[in-house]
């Protein structure tokens, strides 16, 4: 069993994970989430388990209260993140 601290993210990185699955197979939240199998490693990181052949999961890096996901049919995602602060753009 994870840790308590660790359950809601953990929840969350799965969560966002089997929902990118099923919006990128055009099922969106109507489709079967169980078609989705999930395991979370020792480290954290999330291996795809299930009928997914073919499909890429990628996790996005993103500010320690956000999980973002991306999934893919052709082939692995390569993903370039930017980092938006509104301080930057606003007038001094």
């Amino acid at each position: 069993a994870l840790p308590q601290d660790l359950r809601k993210l953990a929840f969350f990185k799965c969560w966002t994970s089997k929902e990118a699955f099923l919006k990128a197979k055009g099922t969106g939240l109507s489709g079967k989430l169980d078609e989705v199998e999930l395991a979370l490693t020792a480290d954290h990181q999330l291996v795809v388990k299930g009928t997914v052949a073919g499909w890429f999961l990628a996790e996005v890096s993103a500010d320690h209260n956000y999980v973002a996901a991306v999934v893919t049919e052709s082939a692995e995602p390569r993903i370039t993140t930017y980092r938006w602060e509104p301080a930057i753009i606003e007038p001094h």
